[in-house]
């Protein structure tokens, strides 16, 4: 435990979650363990692991009031704010003079725009300990959301008093002097901000933004770049680069960026707009008015379309469309219900992002959207079957089988990756032995990890031919075929890399080829024929991974179910399944196997939580 609480106070989450699950492994009812391995997960952006957690602790003690507390706050993150109120409130039972738990309850209130109940949690939180510098820059957010920017700047100044090292009160308060137009005042806190936290992509964006207003358009596209080689995947940061492009005449520019905008948030209907009024600019009609008809696909009641639409119309001269759309834009215009709409409808709203420059908006924009087209499949390899000897190495799973030949005990251990083994000695070891299906199997297998992929085919093959029954024989095949197609693709293609840098297999091998390579659908079959004979987990894990590479997710899914059923502390298949769930669109399923991944100690697992599981 103490080990543990050591990697959490250094930041190595990672580690502290390794340490506080051999705790629960050999005491399994330790409430610290649990709550803080939720700690852990929670700063790696793990909620549902996190939430389980705190609920797991909550279930030992009852009475452990910073599990409630940090369960409302996991519960706030994703989302439930109803849940999280009622977590606060069982916390402040049980730890009323608790000054951190007002100040999450108040966080929450204005993430609901509740500013009155914000300021009221806020005030307490200052009442019992008026140190702390985070109640006073919610303050500032607060006041400024209830239009008093004085108090907001008041607020943020004692949070400086307080901390003058906290970047994010600086940008803060270069926001609100931003806000009044002093914009020399707000470059100075912005730099006096980027001195603390040299890498805060907000800081860019800000000194970004400051430039192209001062019309220093250099300077501000400097900025910018700076911001998207930070987070390349911003929208935000690409429609304002588009629109700074555009004024400094760059227009085919400001079009690429506006497409790369709507490539990672394809349903904001201002960026369609936007490139529509680039392409009417320049004359580009056809695909003006392509833009303006997916705006208004995606929300019929925006009259600022109509208008643009109308005059791409007239400058087609189709004048007849151009008064149907002026007509439609005047009746919007004079229409109270689409006041009403746009007032009170928070999914119109979604629709019409003014791009207000608060990151916080553009992330809560951008977990909600997620690319699955172009998301890449890194699955963790097939394993493939080998005898086990004492100077082997890079054993997969501990597990293995016995089998018999000729009176002779061999152990079956699986392998990611060819073992420390002479290759060339047991090929001419097993070239003078008699003719046996196991010998064959010997051969093929050790012909394979050559990567001689023909040699390792017909040897396997015979191997199947003496003995129809030898599962493992199958299994080797399947791997080595699916090795063939993944060296033909890289031989035929080498910019569409079908290996990753870490050994995980890419499902991108899907590409036109010009070299003849092996149906997907024989390595199925071999699989298949090897699960009828023996149900191994890890056979069937292979067979999940040649439907997932197949693109069949369901068949995928039940296979790696079927795996996991059988050893649920299978990380690859967890993994993996997590991958087919995230191109299905079950995010929350998704969330949970890599949690649990993570959790057995597959770090590969935490960059995609911390992508696809903020909320």
């Amino acid at each position: 435990m103490v080990q543990g609480r050591q990697k959490l106070a250094t930041d190595q989450y990672f580690e502290a979650i390794k340490i506080f699950t051999k705790v629960i492994e050999s005491r399994p009812k330790t409430q610290e363990a649990f709550f803080f391995r939720g700690i852990s997960k929670f700063n790696l952006n793990d909620l549902q692991g996190a939430r389980k957690d705190f609920q797991t602790t909550i279930l030992l003690n009852p009475f452990y009031s910073h599990a409630y507390h940090y369960l409302g706050i996991t519960e706030d993150r994703i989302g439930n704010y109803s849940q999280a109120f009622k977590l606060f409130d069982k916390a402040l039972r049980l730890s009323p003079y608790d000054a951190y738990i007002y100040l999450n309850r108040g966080v929450t209130h204005l993430h609901l725009q509740q500013t009155n109940e914000a300021i009221n949690d806020l005030d307490s939180t200052i009442i019992l300990r008026s140190d702390i510098p985070e109640a006073y820059l919610n303050l500032s957010l607060a006041y400024e959301e209830k239009g008093d920017d004085l108090e907001a700047l008041s607020n943020v100044n004692k949070a400086l008093k307080l901390n003058p090292f906290m970047s994010s009160a600086y940008l803060r308060r270069a926001l609100l002097k931003y806000k009044r137009e002093n914009l020399e005042g707000a470059y100075k806190d912005i730099e006096q901000s980027q001195k603390i936290d040299k890498n805060n992509p907000l800081a860019f964006y800000y000194k970004a933004n400051i430039l192209s207003k001062q019309k220093k358009y250099e300077e501000a596209l400097e900025n910018y770049n700076k911001v998207l080689n930070l987070d390349p995947e911003n929208a935000l940061v690409y429609y304002n680069r588009a629109v700074l492009k555009s004024e400094m005449g760059q227009w085919q520019d400001a079009i690429d960026d506006y497409t790369q905008a709507i490539n990672i948030n394809p349903q904001n209907i201002l960026i369609y707009f936007a490139r529509a009024l680039e392409y009417y600019n320049n004359k580009q009609n056809k695909l003006a008015i392509a833009d303006l008809n997916k705006t208004l696909e995606i929300y019929p009641s925006y009259p600022k379309a109509y208008q643009l639409r109308a005059r791409v119309y007239e400058q087609m001269n189709q004048q007849v469309k151009a008064n149907t759309d002026y007509l439609a834009y005047q009746n919007l215009i004079a229409s109270d219900s689409l006041k009403k709409d746009v007032k009170n409808d928070s999914l119109l709203l979604a629709k019409i992002v003014d791009f207000e420059s608060d990151f916080v908006n553009v992330e809560k924009v951008k977990n909600q959207r997620v690319q699955y087209k172009d998301f890449d499949l890194n699955l963790f390899p097939d394993v493939f079957f080998f005898i086990r000897q004492p100077q082997y190495n890079n054993i997969l799973y501990d597990n293995f089988n016995e089998i018999t030949v000729d009176g002779n005990i061999h152990q079956m251990v699986y392998y990611l990756t060819s073992p420390n083994a002479n290759l060339d000695s047991l090929i001419r070891h097993y070239k003078q032995k008699k003719i046996s299906y196991f010998n064959y199997f010997i051969l093929g297998t050790c012909y394979g990890l050559k990567n001689d992929f023909n040699n390792a085919n017909e040897q396997l093959s015979k191997s199947i031919a003496l003995n129809p029954n030898f599962a493992y024989a199958y299994v080797n095949r399947a791997y080595f075929n699916s090795k063939l197609n993944d060296f033909l693709a890289d031989i035929d293609d080498r910019s569409s890399k079908n290996l990753s840098m870490d050994g995980r297999l890419s499902t991108n091998k899907k590409t036109t080829r010009l070299l003849p390579i092996i149906d997907e659908k024989k390595i199925i079959h071999d699989l298949s024929i090897a699960t009828s004979l023996d149900n191994d987990v890890m056979i069937e894990y292979n067979l999940g991974n040649a439907y997932a590479i197949h693109q069949d997710f369901i068949d995928a899914l039940f296979w790696y179910n079927k795996s996991l059923q059988q050893a649920n502390n299978l990380k690859w298949a967890l993994f993996n399944r997590a991958l087919i769930q995230i191109r299905i669109h079950d995010q929350e399923a998704a969330c949970k196997s890599l949690s649990k991944a993570g959790e057995l100690g597959l770090e590969e697992a935490y960059p995609l939580i911390n992508k696809f599981c903020k909320n």
